[in-house]
């Protein structure tokens, strides 16, 4: 498989230690160089703590930071990193999906990696001590944390010392209780979040060396899905997956991936299960 990015520059736009998690990904699967951007403040696109509302999609907000990046280091190439937290089915737990664009402005495309899997990020409103011993006996190794109180914030607390501390000076000025405890989730404070990051990457970099056929333009990928395997027991499209299909943005050209699966069961049947 040819590699037309060997040797190339990437721009990174990061506030949180991001290149540290992507440059060995690129360095040893593509063979490319990390250039860091600087000179804008990419918490003014939101933040996970609510101080800047975020009002771009995360997909967006990906794209928007790759092309700063590109404009920032006077570079045709740019990524951008963004991640996002949502309930689960059934609200029964937390998902993680991590976004790293890639932006080409001499060619003006754009080709994104994503890792998407379920997280440990919680958060607890604590009435007193007792409670908030308790969540901190739950906390991950290396997490950071974030305390709210009337109106305060601390971010980046990485010890239960930190947070007495921080509790402690608060109290000064009157009973910190009720207050907010929740997870760090900034890049450089989620050792979770920058394993999914390193994912990201590498998803991207395959997607970046899969081309189009007809026109050779890169994330040529099996990212859109069609449903309708036929029922095993009566043959009528069921709700499973019935194929894959990878489409281009460029020329619109699409091939389908059907899945191994022959039948699909009779529990995703409309007709066995009306």
């Amino acid at each position: 498989m040819s590699n037309p990015y060997k040797g190339r520059d990437f721009a990174l736009l990061t506030k949180h230690g991001k290149g540290s998690i992507i440059a060995p990904v690129l360095r040893e699967l593509l063979g490319a160089k990390l250039v860091l951007a600087t000179g804008y403040d990419t918490d003014l696109l939101g933040t996970f703590s609510s101080e800047v509302e975020r009002t771009l999609s995360p997909a967006a907000c990906a794209l928007k930071k790759a092309q700063l990046a590109c404009e920032l280091a006077g570079l045709s190439i740019g990524l951008g990193s963004e991640g996002s937290f949502t309930a689960g089915f059934m609200g029964l737990m937390t998902i993680n999906s991590e976004r790293l664009c890639c932006f080409n402005a001499a060619e003006n495309w754009h080709v994104t990696g994503v890792s998407v899997g379920p997280s440990a990020a919680q958060a607890c409103e604590c009435k007193n001590e007792q409670e908030l011993a308790d969540f901190l006996n739950t906390v991950a190794l290396q997490q950071g944390l974030v305390l709210q109180s009337h109106g305060r914030i601390a971010k980046g607390l990485e010890s239960t010392a930190e947070v007495e501390a921080t509790i402690s000076a608060w109290a000064g000025v009157g009973s910190p209780y009720p207050l907010s405890i929740s997870y760090d989730l900034r890049a450089h404070f989620c050792p979770e979040r920058r394993d999914r990051i390193a994912l990201a990457a590498e998803n991207l970099i395959q997607r970046l060396l899969s081309l189009c056929p007809r026109c050779s333009r890169p994330g040529f990928w099996p990212d859109k899905k069609e449903f309708g395997l036929p029922c095993e027991a009566c043959g009528s499209p069921t709700s499973a997956l019935k194929e894959r299909i990878a489409h281009c943005e460029g020329c619109c050209y699409e091939k389908g991936h059907t899945v191994p699966e022959v039948w699909g069961d009779p529990s995703q049947c409309y007709e066995c299960n009306p």
